[in-house]
């Protein structure tokens, strides 16, 4: 494998992902044009939606719920260790 391998290649990933967390409605886009803001260009912006918001708890609270006593970010829940 090339050491360039993933360049470029993150925006489909993001691309993707945001499609399908519009689709779901967890997120809104709030403007759909590119515009000039302290002189840099800035194309979309997104804001949680109520369901969105909803969805993280629950997602959290399930996680959390399956953890063990000791304080860690629950990484081995997420990585099936």
């Amino acid at each position: 494998m090339d050491t360039d391998f993933h360049a470029g290649r993150l925006h489909a990933g993001w691309s993707t992902g945001i499609k399908t967390l519009e689709k779901y409605e967890f997120v809104q886009r709030t403007n759909c044009r590119a515009e000039l803001i302290n002189g840099q260009w800035t194309f979309h912006r997104f804001a949680v939606t109520g369901e969105g918001r909803e969805f993280t708890n629950h997602m959290i609270a399930k996680f959390d719920a399956g953890g063990s006593d000791d304080e860690d970010d629950g990484g081995d829940i997420l990585m099936g260790v």
